[in-house]
């Protein structure tokens, strides 16, 4: 499914900057398709061969509604959360979001936060980004996107608001150089955060 990611990544980079024209290129083909369609009398085309019609239209419904559903639906549908911070953590590092393009965009703040137990959590404040599908939280070394080498903390809770994610024991703070928004299904980056020192 990667390819879909590919799609998305040119649609993303080179049509959605230019959405205004491209809406206004659509809404004037659409309005000539409909004059066309109706000085050639198509309709009359769909009564006269009503069981074709249905033929073509109810597998394009079946087919088409869900995956328009799929993938344009988080495109308005947003989710907040908002968790109280665990009490006597201090910060260790800590980084802002930034979107990995105009279309995937990342607000809001990531830090790595310890506990007085010893405990280590990845911290979001004042997080927004893009809804998507399949969308987890990784955290990596370096500084680049690569979740390859990255320790998988969840799926995304929220698309918006201020939550955490526990470490596991063990995790060295120092190794992480990067929070990370992924789309798995895609391998899709949505947002990413490059933490820094607390200091």
């Amino acid at each position: 499914m990667e390819f879909i990611g590919d799609i998305e990544r040119l649609v993303a980079t080179n049509l959605y900057p230019l959405r205004g024209p491209i809406a206004i290129g659509l809404a004037i083909a659409t309005a000539l398709l409909l004059i066309i369609a109706g000085r050639r009398r198509w309709d009359l085309v769909i009564r006269r061969n009503p069981r074709r019609s249905l033929a073509v239209a109810i597998p394009a419904l079946i087919v088409g509604v869900p995956l328009a559903w799929y993938l344009g639906s988080p495109l308005f549908i947003t989710t907040q959360l908002v968790e109280e911070p665990a009490v006597g953590g201090s910060v260790v590092s800590t980084g802002t979001f930034q979107g990995a393009d105009e279309f995937h965009f990342g607000r809001g703040r990531a830090s790595v936060v310890a506990s007085g137990d010893g405990t280590l959590r990845v911290r979001f404040d004042n997080f927004s980004v893009r809804n998507g599908p399949d969308l987890f939280v990784y955290v990596v070394p370096g500084k680049d996107a690569d979740v390859t080498n990255g320790l998988e903390l969840g799926a995304l809770k929220a698309t918006e608001g201020s939550f955490e994610y526990v470490l596991p024991a063990g995790t060295d703070p120092s190794t992480i150089g990067s929070v990370i928004v992924w789309c798995k299904q895609f391998a899709v980056l949505f947002a990413s955060a490059s933490i820094g020192d607390a200091g």
